[in-house]
């Protein structure tokens, strides 16, 4: 584990051992999300003064990342799949929550899925 945490801090352009752990997300199924929240564990660091990094790697089914804005409520969406590493830097954990919404098939004919995103 710690050789992978090695391997995405040089990916992410980080100098070794700048990340006391990674978060890794697995997806099996559409069905699992996350609702909206901060990483705002003190394993993180104080969201309130310092400039903290976060980051995960997505696993399994692909989902969509959104990050809302605290006092505005604007967002981004980010379609993640398997593999993507996400890092969210600065003070994003202060003014942002961030949430993985349950993907929801729709059949629309009996040859076509789609999802609905949100």
């Amino acid at each position: 584990m710690e050789q992978l945490c090695r391997d995405v801090e040089e990916m992410c352009g980080f100098r070794a051992g700048f990340y006391n752990s990674i978060n890794f997300n697995a997806y099996f199924s559409g069905d699992q999300s996350l609702d909206w929240h901060a990483d705002d564990e003190p394993l993180m660091g104080n969201i309130q003064e310092d400039d903290i990094c976060i980051t995960s790697m997505s696993l399994g089914v692909p989902r969509v990342f959104v990050l809302r804005h605290k006092a505005t409520g604007s967002f981004q969406k980010v379609w993640l799949n398997s593999g993507d590493i996400l890092t969210m830097e600065g003070r994003i954990q202060k003014h942002y929550l961030h949430k993985v919404f349950p993907l929801r098939p729709l059949i629309f004919t009996k040859n076509t899925v789609a999802y609905d995103l949100m």
